[in-house]
C-alpha cells in the first residue's frame, strides 16, 4: 500500500519512483543479509519508499529538493500519522 501511494504521489515522475525502488530493494537486500527480523525489515522497508517524500513540496515551496527543505509540510505529518500507526 505504501509503495502504491509512493507512486501516485510522484505522478508519473519515473525518475523519483525508480529511485525510490532501487532504495527499497538495496535495502531488502541488505537487511536479508544481515538478518534483520521481519518487523524491523518492514520499517526499514518503509523509511527506504518515504526517504524522498518531501521533494515535491520542498521544489514548490523552496524550489529546491535540498534535504534541508525536504523535513517540513502536510506529507510527511500525514505519512507518519497514517502509515506508520501500528509501528
Amino acid at each position: 500500500m505504501i509503495m502504491q501511494e509512493m507512486i501516485r504521489y510522484f505522478d508519473g515522475d519515473v525518475r523519483r519512483i525508480n529511485h525510490a525502488l532501487k532504495v527499497y530493494t538495496f535495502t531488502d537486500i541488505i537487511a536479508a543479509d544481515c538478518e534483520v527480523d521481519d518487523r524491523r525489515t518492514v520499517i526499514i522497508g518503509i523509511a527506504a519508499i518515504l526517504h524522498d517524500i518531501g521533494i515535491k513540496e520542498a521544489e514548490r515551496k523552496f524550489n529546491s529538493s535540498s534535504w534541508k527543505f525536504q523535513f517540513s509540510g502536510r506529507w510527511n505529518h500525514y505519512t507518519s500519522t497514517n502509515y506508520l500507526g501500528p509501528f
